[in-house]
């Protein structure tokens, strides 16, 4: 779970509340991991929107089977992403 800036926490909260009780009555065994900051909050502690920290985080989630919950993030931070993780192509600079 990425939980982004500005409305992100509480965008992400909502979705865990439903995993949580999902988990609960199902016996799911979910297991919920946070990464770091993304966006606004990575660009002003670190200088950039997505960090290797995060991307690290995510290929490792993913390698697991797992998906990457995530409120919203700014500073093109989806979007280096999606580019770091072979989901995207870079735009051609023509």
């Amino acid at each position: 779970m990425l939980r982004g800036e500005g409305i992100g926490p509480e965008v992400v909260e909502g979705p865990l509340e439903v995993l949580a009780a999902l988990d609960a009555s199902c016996r799911t065994g979910f297991e919920v991991r946070h990464g770091g900051p993304i966006g606004i909050e990575a660009e002003a502690t670190f200088g950039r929107p997505l960090t290797e920290e995060v991307t690290a985080f995510c290929e490792d989630v993913f390698t697991a089977g797992g998906a990457v919950l995530s409120g919203p993030g700014g500073g093109q931070f989806a979007m280096l992403l999606r580019l770091s993780l072979g989901l995207e192509r870079e735009a051609d600079p023509r």
